[in-house]
């Protein structure tokens, strides 16, 4: 069967409720002493025996779920936070999206948009705000909770290491501590050399001032082509090493 309920709880545990309703039924449960005193119980006991009436109650009725009325409702997108409406900042949040969807009765809806979330840069491998030395492909924009919450004697929310005053007390990160500096085995650009060639020895290059190239060409013949022979001088001279 369809079901929906709230429990309550007072100071101490003195008082513990359950008010829980089926398509059929409504039904409120207390538990608690005369004189007050604390309840120990593993859960809730009005759950407990809210369930125990309600199964015996519902035991032949038919299957139902709730009627969900055809006006006098709103969907609206809220912060999980803040409980306003929801924002970008809010689906940035470094736990993932703050953000839901909720129905409420047309005109209870909010009508401010969430002030908790931040939008900051990050650093993903330091896990911390991004510093100046962070390179850029390791940073992102996330959001965090600008909210300064009273300490209440040592007590830590589960959502404190989210606040922004928790990020901005570890610092700045501490994996990028150096500016990146240029590799100095990197060519100066603007030469261009053959590894292969060494240009003292080869007859067809030369030199290349800084900035430049040159590409060996052929001596100008006149038009004509020398075939060197064995009887050649300057041919006998190289092979001499003249």
């Amino acid at each position: 069967m369809a079901l929906a309920g709230k429990t309550g709880t007072t100071s101490e545990n003195y008082d513990r409720y359950f008010v829980g309703y089926s398509p059929y039924y409504c039904a409120a449960v207390w538990c608690g002493y005369d004189q007050n005193e604390k309840i120990s119980y593993s859960g809730n006991p009005s759950i407990t025996m809210w369930k125990k009436v309600m199964e015996k109650i519902h035991a032949n009725l038919e299957y139902k779920t709730f009627d969900k009325p055809s006006s006098g409702l709103t969907t609206v997108s809220v912060c999980m936070d803040s409980g306003l409406l929801a924002t970008d900042a809010c689906e940035q949040d470094l736990r993932g999206s703050r953000v839901h969807t909720v129905t409420v009765a047309t005109g209870t809806a909010p009508t401010e948009s969430c002030n908790l979330h931040v939008l900051k840069e990050y650093c993903t491998v330091g896990k911390t705000l991004a510093g100046p030395n962070c390179p850029k492909e390791d940073v992102v924009l996330k959001a965090f909770l600008d909210y300064k919450r009273v300490d209440y004697g040592g007590i830590v929310a589960d959502d404190n290491a989210y606040l922004l005053s928790t990020m901005e007390a570890l610092g700045e990160c501490p994996v990028h501590t150096q500016q990146a500096t240029e590799n100095p085995e990197t060519e100066t650009p603007g030469t261009e050399t053959d590894p292969g060639t060494d240009p003292s020895t080869d007859p067809g290059t030369t030199t290349p001032g800084e900035g430049e190239t040159t590409t060996p060409t052929e001596p100008d013949t006149g038009g004509t082509t020398t075939t060197p022979t064995e009887n050649s001088e300057w041919w006998n001279n190289i092979w001499s090493g003249n």
